[in-house]
């Protein structure tokens, strides 16, 4: 409710004790394998890198030997001198990489998985801390994978 439709005693103010502390955030990095329906992610306070990538996908890449394709965005750690080191890599593994055009999120599947965590499992909530955040992000994912 908005703080002008609020009531107080007279002569007290208006007063909320905490609206969002933005100091309490998490960055997200997820691979969704559609095969098996499920969702591995990596979560952290600091900004997504290259590394932080290439070690979730060698953590989540499938370990049978017939060729698959990964369709990824455009998203600058996909894109980094790193990354198409490593997917060279990958690729003679059979792993190949398909990037969706830019400004597409339509084709990006995984983000009606993210959309669905951020606006309806986590959403209209604020954190005290962190670790608060974190903890509904890993139930969210759970009930995403439990749901998928």
């Amino acid at each position: 409710m908005p703080i002008n439709y609020s009531w107080t005693k007279k002569g007290q103010q208006k007063h909320i004790d905490k609206i969002n502390d933005i100091t309490i955030k998490s960055n997200v990095l997820g691979l969704f394998d559609y095969k098996k329906e499920e969702l591995s992610y990596s979560a952290t306070k600091d900004k997504m890198n290259s590394e932080m990538f290439i070690g979730l996908f060698d953590l989540a890449k499938p370990e049978n030997h017939i060729p698959i394709c990964v369709v990824i965005d455009n998203y600058s750690i996909h894109t980094s001198k790193i990354t198409k080191r490593k997917k060279l890599e990958w690729e003679k593994q059979g792993i190949f990489f398909y990037h969706i055009p830019p400004y597409s999120p339509e084709l990006n599947l995984i983000e009606n998985i993210w959309n669905m965590l951020k606006h309806h499992l986590i959403a209209k909530r604020n954190f005290d801390n962190s670790k608060d955040l974190e903890l509904a992000i890993k139930e969210g994912i759970i009930k995403l994978n439990n749901k998928t």
